[in-house]
């Protein structure tokens, strides 16, 4: 796993919509806000949110484009971000910006995990806690059926002229909608559980989460 890079501080059009949102924020009202780029992420663009006079740091997400075609609702996912941070293998959730639907967080220092440290036992210890505290906590409000939006992905596609053609193209369709969704599923998880059923939905909040609780056993 490699830790994400922090990018230059972002001015412009985009850097003025997102702190105009943020001074919603009773926290961040008022506050100087430096934004800079985070890396990593499939559907989501991810900035550090900083500012004069205090050592807090957040994190800003903003939804890629069209990822609701992807089954992804932002709404579950506050939800589901709420539930990971009272459990403890998640970051507290600062706000939710509605209607945009800009998640902030707080900023959690770690470090990357090595192969080798994967498979050392304490690891292990540390991944398994993490996964009975998310299985034992609150259920997520969501649902998720990675099959039936393969299915839409194909239904939404345009047809082929030749039947053989439509077939294998079909075929390739549904393969890929399918590895979408895996990823989309786990990018939700980026800074938290994304929208999901039990069984789609724990397997990138799990991923993640247990991800973050060794970052954070290691730092500490």
């Amino acid at each position: 796993m490699t830790a994400p890079s922090v990018g230059d501080a972002i001015h412009g059009e985009l850097r003025d919509e997102l702190v105009g949102a943020m001074q919603r924020v009773p926290v961040l009202a008022g506050l100087d806000l430096t934004l800079r780029p985070l890396s990593g992420g499939i559907t989501n663009r991810n900035f550090l949110v900083s500012a004069p006079g205090t050592d807090d740091r957040w994190v800003i997400r903003l939804a890629g484009n069209d990822t609701h075609l992807l089954g992804i609702s932002r709404e579950v996912e506050h939800a589901a971000t709420v539930a990971a941070a009272g459990i403890g293998v998640g970051p507290e959730v600062t706000a939710f910006i509605r209607p945009e639907g800009y998640l902030v967080t707080r900023f959690i220092v770690g470090s990357a995990v090595s192969d080798e440290a994967v498979h050392r036992p304490e690891t292990l210890r540390r991944v398994a806690d993490s996964l009975r505290r998310i299985h034992d906590g609150p259920a997520i409000p969501g649902l998720f059926v990675p099959f039936r939006i393969v299915e839409a992905y194909r239904a939404a596609s345009p047809k082929q002229p030749h039947a053989a053609s439509s077939s294998r193209s079909s075929q390739t369709r549904s393969s890929s909608g399918l590895a979408t969704t895996t990823c989309s599923t786990r990018t939700s998880s980026t800074m938290g559980p994304g929208s999901g059923s039990s069984t789609g939905n724990t397997l990138g909040w799990a991923t993640r989460s247990s991800i973050l609780a060794i970052s954070r056993s290691i730092t500490s």
